[in-house]
C-alpha cells in the first residue's frame, strides 16, 4: 500500500512577528512573515530549523510552541 500523506506537527508562532525564509538558516532570504499566535504545520526539522509543510519555507524553531 503507497502512502500519500506526510506526518506534520502543529505549532503556534510565539515571538511578535516570525521572519519566514527560503532555507533552514538566517544566510537564506526573508520570503514572508507569520504574526505572535498563527498556528502552522511543520513537515520537517532540521536542526534548529523547521519546514512549513508543502512549502520550501523554513522557521526558526526557537519561536515556535508544538502543540
Amino acid at each position: 500500500m503507497v502512502e500519500y500523506t506526510t506526518d506534520v506537527q502543529r505549532a503556534t508562532v510565539n515571538a511578535n512577528v516570525l521572519r519566514v525564509r527560503s532555507g533552514p538558516g538566517t544566510e537564506y532570504a526573508i520570503v514572508d512573515n507569520l504574526m505572535k499566535s498563527e498556528e502552522i504545520f511543520i513537515s520537517t526539522i532540521k536542526g534548529e530549523w523547521c519546514k512549513i509543510s508543502l512549502e520550501e519555507k523554513w522557521l526558526s524553531k526557537n519561536f515556535l510552541d508544538f502543540k
